[in-house]
């Protein structure tokens, strides 16, 4: 760590701590309250020899790291070299090995806090591990510039929640502190709109001081409206739930970026990925055009995952937005429209620039019957449902239902979707960003149509994709799957986890999990040749990523040279609490 730097903050890993209370409908709710209290954990980074570090945490570095100790209740540890030795007042022992959780032998130093967790350091990270806990719930793991200035432990000093994690390039303290859900929102939104806002659109920010939060520059991204109307989403769920004016702001702004893409291009509905400012640079993408203004240049070659969101966030924020403000609900009803009939009047392919068809906006059944078409079939047959679904529920234009009707007796569009998600690749092969494309279809498709055959058809697809993809413990998906199919089956306590345990800083550091002994591993490569886990990585021990990415997958090499923009916490919180899935 650069001795320069006094200290750096982390706010990261939650942690349950309330009581739970299940409803009928697969609801959570806490005892008291609307609102969940856990802990969230902490972390803060000194420079060896700071000032504010205690002083018998500083003399710890200079000796050895005990390899036993004694917890409440008369409870001794002991590190040894098959795991982690639990010896009981009444002589009976356990040893605690990767197959039980430990991630990392050897454990090098242990030290026990006065509630019993047992924090521990090793040549490659350091582990705190709460034996009260539920399985799936006891061990935590720090790795890397998230949490230590070095992985080579030297010694660990426990406190009340907390310990000290000493190695020779600096010290962390990790402390788990108490939250609400809501609290860490306000956190997510702040650091949001401090670096991820670029004219209301939202996408990732670099860093032009790798870790530096206050060195954070938004910058152009290919799937800009993607990103963006997830946001959106999640802030007219918010609007709803609170009637917060902050809410209603930024939700209106975010709209009002959102639906520039749309008209920016002088095309009608022909959204761009992305637009810039004159002077500022384009990103890595090909397709730039100036926009009739001369001012602005804008990213053709849209895609379908820009479709998929603007057609999901045209649908919450009709609905959800203030009634009396007709203004927002006439502009998401003339893009919508436009869009849809761009799609219309080229045989429903999505035309750009020069009338042409882009790579990826391609819904025909003509296109359905080539070999790429084909593999494309069943994601993008549902795709064109929903926007013409949303397009009818935003125009009352009985045209779009006719053609959504049309395409799907006439012309299959329900079959490929059928039968395409009852076979679904290997997790191992799978397409997570696919998978995400297909939940925020489902989930207005769901909400419009009442037909009870059609509903009933949805509901099995999407049943299909959530089975399959279970192991993933995503709230998003957990929450869209209930709302849409009724399901009480769904994975309530896993979605909750995952919500307290997506770290509040979400940088893009290095991560590497090859190394540890607790996660089973596929047998086979993945499409990427490295094998990936078997179980789903918590989000504050694996890389940071959007929704898309794969939470099997071990290890990355991001450096701290980006920031994300939350919204994979946001958009299943607030759509959660609106649907009353957390809270009485």
């Amino acid at each position: 760590m650069n001795s320069r730097i006094s200290k750096r903050h982390w706010v990261l890993l939650p942690l349950a701590l309330a009581p739970l209370f299940f409803f009928p409908n697969g609801s959570v709710a806490h005892e008291m309250s609307h609102q969940l209290v856990y802990r969230q954990l902490t972390c803060h980074k000194y420079a060896a020899g700071d000032p504010a570090i205690p002083k018998d945490v500083r003399e710890a570095r200079n000796r050895p790291g005990a390899s036993e100790a004694e917890g409440p209740g008369g409870v001794r540890w002991k590190a040894s070299p098959q795991g982690l030795t639990e010896a009981l007042p009444s002589g009976k022992t356990k040893i605690w090995t990767p197959k039980d959780g430990l991630p990392i032998l050897p454990v090098t130093s242990l030290a026990v806090g006065p509630e019993g967790w047992v924090w521990m350091g090793t040549p490659d990270g350091a582990i705190c591990f709460r034996p009260e806990a539920r399985e799936g719930e006891r061990w935590f793991y720090f790795w890397g510039r998230r949490y230590l200035a070095d992985n080579a432990i030297l010694n660990v000093v426990a406190e009340p929640h907390q310990a000290w994690i000493e190695t020779r390039a600096g010290t962390s303290l990790i402390d788990f502190k108490k939250y609400t859900l809501e609290e860490k929102s306000a956190l997510f939104i702040k650091g949001l709109q401090r670096c991820n806002d670029r004219y209301g659109l939202v996408a990732e920010s670099n860093l032009l001081r790798p870790g530096d939060l206050s060195s954070c520059k938004p910058v152009s991204n290919d799937n800009d409206g993607l990103w963006t109307s997830m946001y959106i989403a999640s802030e007219c769920f918010r609007y709803a739930v609170t009637q917060s004016p902050e809410a209603l702001r930024n939700a209106q702004n975010s709209l009002k970026g959102l639906l520039r893409l749309v008209w920016i291009t002088g095309i009608p509905g022909f959204p761009a990925r992305s637009y810039v400012h004159r002077g500022q640079g384009v990103g890595t993408g090909k397709d730039w055009h100036w926009a009739p203004d001369n001012t602005w240049k804008w990213e053709g070659d849209t895609s379908s995952d820009e479709l998929v969101g603007h057609f999901f966030v045209y649908g919450v924020a009709y609905d959800l937005l203030p009634p009396q403000d007709e203004l927002d609900r006439e502009a998401i009803r003339s893009a919508a429209v436009n869009i849809a009939n761009n799609l219309r009047e080229h045989g429903w392919n999505l035309a750009g620039y020069n009338g042409r068809i882009t790579r990826w906006g391609k819904f025909s059944p003509a296109y359905f019957k080539t070999p790429e078409g084909q593999d494309q079939a069943p994601l993008n047959s549902l795709e064109l449902l929903a926007y013409l679904r949303v397009a009818y529920h935003v125009s009352g234009n009985r045209s779009f239902l006719e053609d959504y009707h049309r395409l799907i007796n006439q012309d299959g569009y329900l079959r490929h979707v059928m039968e395409g998600f009852s076979h679904l690749p290997p997790l191992t092969h799978f397409n997570f960003s696919d998978e995400q494309l297909a939940y925020l279809c489902f989930y207005p498709l769901l909400k419009y149509e009442h037909d009870p055959g059609l509903r009933a058809q949805y509901q099995a697809a999407m049943s299909e994709l959530w089975h399959h993809d279970e192991a993933e413990h995503n709230p998003l998906w957990d929450y869209i799957y209930e709302v849409g199919a009724g399901a009480n089956n769904y994975d309530a306590q896993g979605a909750l986890n995952t919500l307290e345990r997506i770290q509040l800083e979400m940088i893009h550091w290095t991560v590497h999990n090859s190394q540890r002994l607790d996660l089973p591993l596929t047998r086979l490569p993945n499409e990427d040749g490295h094998r990936q886990s078997l179980k789903a990585i918590p989000p504050d021990e694996r890389c940071t990523s959007k929704w898309n990415g794969n939470p099997f997958s071990l290890d990355c090499d991001d450096g701290g040279n980006g920031v994300d923009d939350g919204t994979l916490f946001l958009l299943p919180y607030w759509l959660g609490r609106y649907d009353k899935l957390l809270q009485p």
